[in-house]
């Protein structure tokens, strides 16, 4: 099995072994690129088609067969605790939301969903599309990097903000419409209008998940029309529905979601911070981010601070 081999907090005597898929002491994310593999877990056999994460917490014991034996697909992997995520948080603590928690960690928590909630529709596995596996692939090698370069005194900071962006996008595609097997999201599919037009409700899906994949990218509304093969007025009307915002509205208000996890959760500067939400300007981002939360980002930060990384 060729993989990555990613550690955050794992590095105590307990951590996972290099070929290892589930870690004792706390949670892991894996990332299947393909190969067709069937993913064991108990008595229970799920065939796996395409590239998947799979979201695994540290009661459970998976195992990957392939087909042949072996895979010419990497199976990424990244082992962390909840503290990696935010210095509050533990196992029991994600699981039973305890008054006591902070609104920033109770925040926190929500990305980890993935990794708890289990029901008879999802257990653990979410399914990554061709057009979603790059980023995937790219947010998790950054990671790596930054983990083994250690290239600058934000190296901490840097390689866990990477870790964040991979939790949120995952936590989004594990709440996406378009997962089958999410348990949690209403189906935008079936928000028909009363002539009982699907396609908005399908062409605004598409949408948002390219939205929350490529946020940080430049985005335009011509950009999206193109890449969804629609025109402006479709798309504007089928993501206002789904949203209650303008396509650029949702945009900005991603990007802000993001740059809020960075803020709250990092010590990048403040300047990174807009470059990685997707603002190329930093006073354009001051002016936004206000707007969106009604505190400037250094505000922001300081009402969420928790100790340095």
């Amino acid at each position: 099995m060729e993989s990555f081999f990613v550690r955050l907090g794992a590095d105590g005597d307990d951590r996972p072994p290099q070929d290892a898929l589930a870690w004792a002491g706390g949670l892991s994310l894996a990332f299947v690129e393909g190969g067709s593999p069937i993913l064991r877990s108990g008595k229970t056999e799920t065939p796996i088609i395409g590239a998947c994460l799979l979201c695994i917490n540290e009661t459970e014991r998976p195992t990957l067969a392939f087909p042949d034996g072996s895979s010419t697909h990497p199976v990424s992997r990244v082992f962390f605790s909840p503290q990696d995520v935010n210095g509050e948080l533990s196992l029991e603590r994600v699981r039973n939301r305890p008054e006591t928690l902070s609104e920033s960690a109770t925040l926190d928590a929500d990305f980890l969903r993935p990794f708890i909630d289990r029901n008879d529709a999802y257990r653990g596995l979410v399914p990554v599309g061709p057009d979603m596996a790059p980023r995937v692939r790219e947010l998790i090698t950054s990671l790596s990097g930054e983990l083994n370069a250690k290239r600058d005194n934000f190296w901490p900071c840097r390689s866990r903000s990477y870790f964040l962006e991979l939790l949120l996008l995952v936590y989004k595609e594990y709440l996406s419409a378009e997962n089958p097997l999410s348990p949690k999201a209403p189906s935008l599919e079936s928000s028909v209008d009363g002539d009982g037009d699907a396609g908005n409700g399908a062409l605004a899906a598409r949408a948002i998940r390219l939205i929350n994949r490529e946020y940080a990218r430049e985005i335009s509304l011509g950009v999206l029309c193109d890449r969804l093969g629609t025109n402006r007025t479709t798309l504007g009307e089928a993501i206002r529905k789904a949203t209650g915002a303008s396509a650029m509205e949702y945009v900005t208000r991603t990007r802000i979601n993001a740059a809020c996890v960075l803020l709250r959760d990092t010590s990048l500067p403040v300047s990174e911070v807009s470059e990685r939400a997707g603002f190329n300007d930093l006073a354009h981002f001051g002016r936004a981010f206000r707007k969106t939360t009604g505190l400037p980002p250094s505000d922001y930060r300081a009402l969420h601070r928790k100790p340095a990384d």
